[in-house]
């Protein structure tokens, strides 16, 4: 066999001995913890395992917003928000409740918004999905996308039936 023959096929049984190795791995993945320790695992296209999963899935209006807080490299933004109705949850009609939404930092070292999690705005109102962190004593989004949603008729009546079809899986 030429020089140039048996390199070749030492790369491809090196990249095919890579490739299974990788694909060994990859079913012993677990799924990283949130920066307050909650697991983040779950179907994040499906409200109702969403639902499930949520301690409080509540409407509520944009209060305030605080100054970011650096915990362990990542910046935290907390919001207080004021809760309109209550789906699922302890967090009552009128309650005021602390969310917590992780940011970024950008090249300049500004503190910015993941491009698919924008910051919340004072004064909108969303749902949110969110799960309790004694740890922090903050409510987190369970996920960032749909965790938290404007709140319209449609996005209402999508949040209602998935509460009251709620599942685990």
């Amino acid at each position: 066999m030429s020089m140039k023959k048996t390199t070749t096929a030492a790369l491809a049984l090196s990249a095919l001995a890579l490739a299974a190795a990788a694909w060994a791995g990859y079913g012993n993945l677990q799924p990283a913890p949130a920066a307050d320790g909650l697991s983040l695992a779950h179907d994040l296209d499906d409200e109702h395992v969403l639902a499930g999963r949520a301690d409080s899935v509540v409407t509520a209006t944009v209060v305030s917003r605080s100054a970011p807080v650096d915990i362990d490299g990542i910046p935290w933004i907390d919001y207080t928000v004021r809760v309109t109705d209550t789906l699922k949850g302890p967090l009552a009609k009128g309650a005021q409740a602390v969310i917590r939404q992780e940011a970024d930092y950008g090249p300049d070292g500004t503190v910015v918004a993941y491009p698919a999690d924008p910051f919340l705005t004072e004064g909108a109102a969303h749902i949110f999905a969110t799960r309790y962190s004694e740890r922090i004593d903050r409510h987190v989004f369970l996920d960032a996308v749909h965790g938290r949603v404007p709140l319209t008729p449609q996005t209402t009546a999508t949040w209602t039936d998935a509460v009251a079809r709620q599942r685990t899986d």
